[in-house]
C-alpha cells in the first residue's frame, strides 16, 4: 500500500521547479543557510493544492482499512520517506478527523513526528499536531516542551515554542504565558535563526492570549530581543502603537555615552 501511493505521488508532474521549492524551504547547499539550518531531504516540486488533492484520492483507498491499520500505513510513509511532499502528504492525511482523535489517545505518536523534522515547513506542520496535545493533554503536553526546550537540536528547541499554541486562536483554553513565558525567556538568546522565529511567533500568539503579559515582556527585553523575535513578535500591534514601540527599541538600544 505504501509503495503503491509513493509510485502515484511520483508521477503526478510538479507546478514548481523541484530546485525553487528546495531552495525556499532551505536544502542542503543553499548559500545563506547555515549548516544546521538546511534541509537533508529532495525534493519533487509539487504543491500544496497539488498534495491535497492527492490526498482526497489516498483516502479513498485508506477508508477501506480499520484506523489502526491507516495510521500504520501513514506513518511508514513519514517515518520512512526522504522526500519532503511524502512528509507532507502524511501530515495532510494525518489531519482528519478520525485520525486526529486516534492521535490525541497516543500522544507518543505525535511526539514521534519530531523526529523528521529538519525545516521550517515540516516544523510548522508538526506543530498542528503538537498545540493540539495542550487541550487533550495539557500535563504531557507541556512535560515534553520542557524536554524539547533543552534539547541540542534546534528543531526540537523550536518546536518547544512554537508547538505550545501553533496558533492561539484554535484553542478553546490555550496555554497560560505564565507558563509558555519561561520556555520562550530560555531560548531569547538562541543563535539559531529558526529559533529565533519561534521566539517571535510564541509571542505573537501570546499576544492573542493576555496583551498586557506579553507587552510587559517584551518591554523588559526589548535590548536583547533579535531583530527576528521583535519583528515577528508584535506583527498583532495596532499600528501608532507598533510605531512606538519600535521608537522605545531604538532608542533602549542606543550606545551609552560615557
Amino acid at each position: 500500500m505504501k509503495q503503491e501511493i509513493i509510485k502515484q505521488l511520483s508521477l503526478i508532474p510538479p507546478v514548481n521547479n523541484s530546485h525553487q521549492v528546495a531552495r525556499y524551504i532551505g536544502s542542503v547547499g543553499h548559500e545563506k543557510r547555515k549548516i544546521d539550518e538546511q534541509s537533508h531531504l529532495k525534493f519533487l516540486g509539487l504543491s500544496i493544492p497539488q498534495l491535497r488533492k492527492f490526498a482526497k484520492e489516498v483516502n479513498q483507498t485508506l477508508n477501506s482499512f480499520p484506523i489502526k491499520k491507516q495510521i500504520e500505513i501513514i506513518f511508514d510513509i513519514y517515518l520512512n520517506s526522504e522526500r519532503h511532499e511524502e512528509l507532507t502528504l502524511a501530515l495532510i492525511l494525518l489531519k482528519r478527523k478520525e485520525c486526529m482523535t486516534f492521535l490525541t489517545q497516543n500522544p507518543d505518536l505525535i511526539f514521534s513526528l519530531q523526529r523528521k523534522v529538519d525545516n521550517w515547513a515540516i516544523s510548522d506542520g508538526v506543530s498542528d499536531f503538537v498545540a493540539t496535545l495542550s487541550e487533550t493533554n495539557p500535563k504531557l503536553h507541556f512535560q515534553q516542551l520542557q524536554k524539547w526546550n533543552k534539547s541540542t537540536s534546534p528543531w526540537d528547541r523550536r518546536q518547544s515554542l512554537v508547538g505550545i499554541y501553533y496558533y492561539a486562536r484554535s484553542r478553546k483554553s490555550p496555554v497560560s504565558p505564565k507558563k509558555s513565558l519561561p520556555l520562550v525567556q530560555k531560548l531569547i538568546d538562541d543563535p539559531h535563526y529558526y529559533v529565533q522565529k519561534a521566539v517571535g511567533w510564541s509571542l505573537r500568539e501570546i499576544y492573542q492570549v493576555d496583551e498586557n503579559i506579553q507587552f510587559n515582556f517584551i518591554v523588559k527585553h526589548i535590548e536583547k530581543l533579535s531583530s527576528v523575535a521583535f519583528t515577528t513578535a508584535i506583527e498583532k500591534y495596532p499600528p501608532n502603537f507598533k510605531k512606538k514601540i519600535k521608537d522605545l527599541r531604538v532608542i533602549k538600544r542606543k550606545p551609552k555615552k560615557n
